[in-house]
C-alpha cells in the first residue's frame, strides 16, 4: 500500500506516471467496492446512507476521475504517507457521487430524533430493535451506531458506566439512577449532560449529526489541481 512502501510513495508525489498505474491497480478495487457498498454521511444535520451504486450510476467513470483528482500536485504533495491512502479516495469518490445524486432521492434518512441522548437510549437497549422487522439498509445503519455506541461505552470510567447501565441500558428515571447510585440528581444531570455532549463528538467524528459539505478543503485543493 501506498502508506507502507515509501519508494512507491516517493514516486507518487514526484507524479511519475508508473507510480500512478501502480496507485491505481492497489485501490482502484477497493473504490469499485465502495460505491457498490454505499456510505454514511450526514446532510443538514440529519444522518444519512447512499445505498450504493446501481445502474443509474457509471462506477467506472466515477472510480476514473477519482483517481485523476487523486493525483493532482496538490494532493500528491500533500499527502503524509502515514494515514491509509484509501481514505481519501474515498472521500473523493462520495463527493463525485452525492454531487450526482443530489437530486435523485437515493439516500436513506436516519430517524431524525436520533440525537445525543436519544441515540445512546435506543442503542443501549437494542434487543428491542431486533424484534422489530426493518428494512436492509436501516439495519445495517443500526449496525453502526451500535457499534459506536458500544465503543463509547467501552471508553467510559467506572462511574459513567454504572451511570449508563442504570439511566440509559435499564432506563431508570434521573431520581430513580441517583437513588441506585447513592448520589444526587444534580450528579446525574451532570454525568447525562457531559455523555451526551462526548457522544456527540463521536458521532460527528463519524459523519453524523453535522451538515454535509460536498468539498472538503483537501478535496478542493485536488480539484483546482487536476
Amino acid at each position: 500500500m501506498l502508506h507502507t512502501d515509501k519508494k512507491l510513495l516517493k514516486s507518487f508525489r514526484k507524479g511519475e506516471t508508473d507510480a500512478f498505474e501502480q496507485v491505481y491497480h492497489l485501490y482502484s478495487d477497493l473504490v469499485r467496492k465502495f460505491l457498490y457498498g454505499g456510505f454514511s454521511f450526514s446532510s443538514q444535520g440529519r444522518a444519512c446512507r447512499f445505498h450504493g451504486a446501481d445502474a443509474s450510476i457509471d462506477v467506472e467513470a466515477v472510480v476514473q476521475e477519482t483517481f485523476l483528482r487523486a493525483y493532482g500536485e496538490t494532493t500528491r504533495k500533500s499527502y503524509d504517507g502515514e494515514r491509509p491512502f484509501q481514505n481519501y479516495l474515498f472521500s473523493i469518490a462520495r463527493n463525485l457521487v452525492l454531487k450526482e445524486m443530489n437530486h435523485r432521492g437515493r439516500v436513506l434518512h436516519v430517524d431524525q430524533s436520533e440525537e445525543g441522548t436519544q441515540v445512546l437510549l435506543h442503542h443501549a437497549q437494542a434487543d428491542a430493535f431486533k424484534t422489530t422487522p426493518v428494512s436492509a439498509e436501516k439495519q445495517l445503519v443500526h449496525n453502526e451506531l451500535h457499534h459506536l455506541t458500544s465503543e463509547f461505552v467501552n471508553g467510559l470510567n467506572d462511574e459513567e458506566q454504572q451511570f449508563f447501565a442504570l439511566r440509559f441500558a435499564q432506563g431508570l428515571t434521573q431520581q430513580g439512577t441517583a437513588d441506585a447510585m447513592n448520589t444526587t440528581r444534580a450528579r446525574i444531570k451532570v454525568l447525562e449532560r457531559r455523555l451526551r455532549d462526548l457522544f456527540m463528538q463521536d458521532l460527528r467524528k463519524n459523519g453524523y449529526l453535522t451538515d454535509y459539505t460536498p468539498s472538503p478543503r483537501w478535496s478542493r485543493k485536488v480539484a483546482n489541481a487536476s
